[in-house]
């Protein structure tokens, strides 16, 4: 992500030297002339590793017009959004991770509800796995992330890492072995051009928790209770937690709510900012599919592309922000479902939307 770029890039004396020298030059530039950020978009997309940040230190060789290309071509991936619909892909099930597809949306469900779909190396995986196939399935619009019995999910399996442990692994590894694909998954969810709802029950602790604050919508049921538990096992925040959490509440709500490791009830989250809507449990997966529906029934192209300028918004300059934002409006005014929107407000009906 950007952050993790920046900090790369200015990675000692040398790396703060080489940093300053690019924000001069940038500034002499005009907007249109600047790399508007694709490679960070790139990363949203595809989930880079750490070496991928690593090998781009030298910084963007390509000409001019190479660039300025990129941006078109991955700006009208963008804009293309979710695609045709013509094919329904079958479901598929996973030992830890469920997937299902109907009529445009996919329901991904964690299963282990023995333990509260607590994560180990095999669900971190396999949630992975489900999010990689569903990135370029054009089927799928919306993605509505759940857990299966009474919880969505309690955050790190702690049993598992201590008999780990005792095996011998050691903590390096072992962290790695959840942490890298559950890290991917949250790239994923953040940079895959669908919709995807949380439907959050029970509670949601730890990794669980940021898996859930990943999503685009965040739906919780009345009584859920959200964790940030790290402190009270002596470790820091995980799953992009530091990243996302401050942005949706600020800095100051976040420190206090990391630092406590305080439980907060879905009330309470909502008036937080942490989910956007509390309802009954008994109708939770209902409400999270009508969402869906909508999603799909939309105009998928823009709110693909609403996705990404918000996502994008968080690190980029003004002018580049408006560049983007000019490139990617552009491309939707070309879009039969900008025509069908203009017509009917003008008729005054509802849109009946393509997603073309």
């Amino acid at each position: 992500m950007g952050a993790g770029q920046l900090a790369d890039r200015t990675d000692g004396e040398e790396g703060r030297a080489r940093s300053l020298h690019r924000r001069r030059h940038l500034r002499r530039q005009p907007a249109c002339r600047r790399n508007l950020g694709s490679e960070v978009y790139r990363r949203h997309q595809h989930g880079s590793t750490r070496s991928d940040l690593q090998s781009g230190r030298s910084g963007d060789r390509r000409s001019l017009r190479e660039r300025r290309s990129d941006l078109d071509r991955r700006s009208e991936a963008v804009a293309r959004g979710g695609g045709s619909m013509s094919a329904q892909g079958e479901g598929m099930s996973g030992q830890t991770v469920r997937l299902a597809v109907s009529e445009g949306v996919a329901t991904v469900t964690l299963h282990r509800p023995e333990v509260l779909n607590a994560i180990d190396a095999t669900l971190a995986a396999e949630l992975r796995d489900v999010f990689r196939s569903l990135r370029g399935r054009e089927d799928v619009r919306a993605v509505i992330l759940t857990g299966a019995g009474r919880a969505f999910s309690a955050g790190a399996d702690l049993k598992y890492l201590q008999r780990r442990l005792e095996e011998g692994a050691s903590a390096d590894r072992l962290l790695d072995e959840l942490l890298a694909p559950l890290n991917d998954v949250v790239r994923l969810i953040r940079g895959m051009p669908k919709i995807v709802i949380a439907a959050i029950h029970g509670v949601a602790s730890g990794g669980g928790c940021n898996l859930a604050l990943a999503c685009d919508y965040r739906l919780a049921a009345s009584g859920t209770r959200f964790n940030q538990a790290f402190v009270r096992l002596g470790i820091a925040p995980d799953c992009g937690g530091t990243f996302i959490v401050p942005r949706l509440i600020g800095w100051g709500k976040a420190f206090e709510w990391m630092v406590s490791g305080e439980l907060i009830e879905a009330e309470e989250a909502m008036r937080w900012g942490l989910v956007h809507r509390v309802v009954p449990e008994a109708t939770l997966l209902e409400e999270a599919r009508a969402f869906a529906t909508r999603v799909v029934q939309g105009p998928i192209r823009a709110l693909v592309a609403i996705k990404h300028l918000l996502t994008m918004s968080l690190a980029a300059s003004l002018d580049e922000h408006l560049e983007r934002e000019r490139q990617l409006v552009t491309l939707l005014a070309a879009t039969e479902d900008f025509r069908e929107g203009v017509r009917a407000f003008i008729e005054k009906r509802p849109p009946r939307f393509r997603g073309s």
